[in-house]
Protein backbone atom coordinates (compact mmCIF):
# COMPACT_ATOMS: atom_id res chain seq x y z
CA UNK A 1 0.00 0.00 0.00
CA UNK A 2 1.65 3.33 -1.01
CA UNK A 3 1.64 5.98 1.53
CA UNK A 4 -0.90 8.41 -0.70
CA UNK A 5 -3.88 5.59 -0.66
CA UNK A 6 -2.97 5.26 3.32
CA UNK A 7 -3.70 8.62 3.67
CA UNK A 8 -6.52 8.50 1.38
CA UNK A 9 -7.68 5.79 3.38
CA UNK A 10 -7.63 7.23 6.81
CA UNK A 11 -6.88 11.26 6.55
CA UNK A 12 -3.37 12.45 7.68
CA UNK A 13 -2.47 10.06 10.31
CA UNK A 14 -0.79 6.78 10.62
CA UNK A 15 -2.80 3.67 9.96
CA UNK A 16 -3.75 1.23 13.41
CA UNK A 17 -2.82 -1.84 12.66
CA UNK A 18 -3.47 -4.88 14.76
CA UNK A 19 -1.74 -8.23 14.43
CA UNK A 20 -3.30 -11.34 16.51
CA UNK A 21 -0.66 -14.31 17.19
CA UNK A 22 2.48 -12.10 15.29
CA UNK A 23 4.82 -14.59 15.92
CA UNK A 24 7.35 -13.98 13.15
CA UNK A 25 8.06 -16.27 10.67
CA UNK A 26 11.67 -17.00 9.60
CA UNK A 27 11.79 -15.72 6.01
CA UNK A 28 8.12 -13.99 6.02
CA UNK A 29 7.22 -10.28 6.52
CA UNK A 30 4.01 -9.29 7.39
CA UNK A 31 2.55 -7.28 4.66
CA UNK A 32 2.48 -4.06 6.66
CA UNK A 33 6.31 -4.39 7.79
CA UNK A 34 6.95 -1.64 5.52
CA UNK A 35 4.13 1.21 6.35
CA UNK A 36 5.57 0.30 10.09
CA UNK A 37 9.36 0.99 9.37
CA UNK A 38 8.12 4.09 7.30
CA UNK A 39 6.07 5.75 10.48
CA UNK A 40 2.81 5.04 8.16
CA UNK A 41 1.45 2.92 10.57
CA UNK A 42 1.31 2.52 14.68
CA UNK A 43 1.66 -1.13 15.29
CA UNK A 44 -0.25 -3.31 18.23
CA UNK A 45 0.95 -6.84 18.04
CA UNK A 46 -0.15 -10.02 20.47
CA UNK A 47 1.31 -12.94 20.78
CA UNK A 48 1.17 -15.38 24.22
CA UNK A 49 4.69 -16.38 23.24
CA UNK A 50 7.96 -14.90 24.98
CA UNK A 51 10.18 -15.48 22.46
CA UNK A 52 8.36 -14.16 20.25
CA UNK A 53 7.63 -11.22 21.59
CA UNK A 54 10.71 -10.50 22.27
CA UNK A 55 11.80 -11.13 18.42
CA UNK A 56 8.74 -8.87 17.53
CA UNK A 57 10.51 -5.71 20.65
CA UNK A 58 13.64 -5.95 17.90
CA UNK A 59 11.73 -5.76 15.07
CA UNK A 60 9.50 -3.50 15.94
CA UNK A 61 10.86 -1.33 19.01
CA UNK A 62 7.81 1.69 18.82
CA UNK A 63 5.43 -0.63 18.67
CA UNK A 64 3.11 -1.74 21.14
CA UNK A 65 3.88 -5.35 21.97
CA UNK A 66 1.75 -7.12 24.06
CA UNK A 67 2.33 -10.84 25.93
CA UNK A 68 -0.50 -12.26 26.28
CA UNK A 69 -3.45 -14.10 23.83
CA UNK A 70 -6.48 -12.82 22.43
CA UNK A 71 -9.47 -14.44 22.87
CA UNK A 72 -12.77 -14.76 25.02
CA UNK A 73 -11.59 -14.02 28.14
CA UNK A 74 -11.73 -17.00 29.51
CA UNK A 75 -8.61 -19.64 31.12
CA UNK A 76 -7.27 -22.18 27.77
CA UNK A 77 -5.10 -24.50 26.95
CA UNK A 78 -1.94 -23.42 24.98
CA UNK A 79 -0.49 -25.86 22.54
CA UNK A 80 2.91 -24.76 22.08
CA UNK A 81 4.58 -26.42 19.05
CA UNK A 82 7.55 -27.01 17.40
CA UNK A 83 7.20 -24.34 14.86
CA UNK A 84 5.93 -21.00 17.39
CA UNK A 85 3.87 -20.01 14.64
CA UNK A 86 1.24 -23.14 14.67
CA UNK A 87 0.80 -22.92 18.30
CA UNK A 88 -2.58 -22.62 19.76
CA UNK A 89 -5.61 -22.80 21.32
CA UNK A 90 -6.68 -26.23 20.01
CA UNK A 91 -4.84 -28.99 19.48
CA UNK A 92 -3.63 -29.35 16.52
CA UNK A 93 -6.04 -32.28 14.04
CA UNK A 94 -3.18 -34.06 12.36
CA UNK A 95 -5.74 -35.85 10.63
CA UNK A 96 -6.49 -32.84 9.09
CA UNK A 97 -3.10 -30.87 8.90
CA UNK A 98 -1.78 -34.30 7.39
CA UNK A 99 -4.00 -33.65 4.07
CA UNK A 100 -1.77 -30.57 3.19
CA UNK A 101 1.61 -31.02 1.95
CA UNK A 102 3.83 -29.27 3.96
CA UNK A 103 1.34 -27.94 6.54
CA UNK A 104 2.10 -30.66 9.13
CA UNK A 105 5.58 -29.54 9.32
CA UNK A 106 6.15 -27.49 13.01
CA UNK A 107 2.65 -28.87 14.56
CA UNK A 108 3.94 -31.28 16.96
CA UNK A 109 3.31 -30.27 20.52
CA UNK A 110 5.80 -29.56 22.41
CA UNK A 111 4.69 -28.15 25.35
CA UNK A 112 0.70 -27.38 26.78
CA UNK A 113 -0.07 -24.72 29.80
CA UNK A 114 -3.14 -23.06 30.71
CA UNK A 115 -3.54 -19.32 29.60
CA UNK A 116 -5.69 -16.31 30.56
CA UNK A 117 -7.19 -14.86 27.42
CA UNK A 118 -7.85 -11.53 26.98
CA UNK A 119 -10.90 -9.77 24.78
CA UNK A 120 -9.77 -7.95 21.99
CA UNK A 121 -11.58 -4.94 23.23
CA UNK A 122 -10.09 -5.00 26.21
CA UNK A 123 -6.99 -5.49 24.84
CA UNK A 124 -7.49 -2.39 22.69
CA UNK A 125 -8.84 -0.13 24.83
CA UNK A 126 -10.55 1.90 22.72
CA UNK A 127 -7.70 2.31 19.75
CA UNK A 128 -9.55 1.81 16.56
CA UNK A 129 -8.17 -0.36 14.03
CA UNK A 130 -7.63 0.20 10.42
CA UNK A 131 -6.20 -3.14 9.36
CA UNK A 132 -6.25 -6.51 11.79
CA UNK A 133 -4.58 -9.55 10.82
CA UNK A 134 -4.98 -12.66 12.67
CA UNK A 135 -3.11 -16.05 12.63
CA UNK A 136 -4.14 -17.79 15.43
CA UNK A 137 -4.67 -21.39 14.63
CA UNK A 138 -8.25 -21.92 14.34
CA UNK A 139 -9.39 -19.66 17.48
CA UNK A 140 -10.25 -16.37 15.63
CA UNK A 141 -13.80 -16.73 16.53
CA UNK A 142 -12.77 -16.62 19.71
CA UNK A 143 -10.96 -13.29 19.02
CA UNK A 144 -13.98 -11.73 16.60
CA UNK A 145 -16.45 -12.35 19.51
CA UNK A 146 -14.37 -10.78 21.41
CA UNK A 147 -13.96 -7.75 19.62
CA UNK A 148 -16.89 -6.62 18.27
CA UNK A 149 -16.91 -2.96 18.89
CA UNK A 150 -12.64 -2.66 18.06
CA UNK A 151 -13.53 -4.34 14.98
CA UNK A 152 -16.48 -3.19 13.49
CA UNK A 153 -14.75 0.06 11.64
CA UNK A 154 -12.19 -1.75 10.82
CA UNK A 155 -11.05 -0.96 7.41
CA UNK A 156 -9.42 -4.39 6.93
CA UNK A 157 -9.84 -7.62 8.69
CA UNK A 158 -7.09 -10.17 7.11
Amino acid sequence: MSSEVACGLIGNRPLEIVDIGASPIPGHDPCYRALVERGLARLSAFDPDPDACTALRKLYPDARIVEEAIGDGDVHWLYQTEMASKSSLFAPNEAVTSLYQTFSHGMAVEDRRRVPTIRLDEALDGTRPDFVTMDIQGAEALAIAGGRRSLSEALIIE
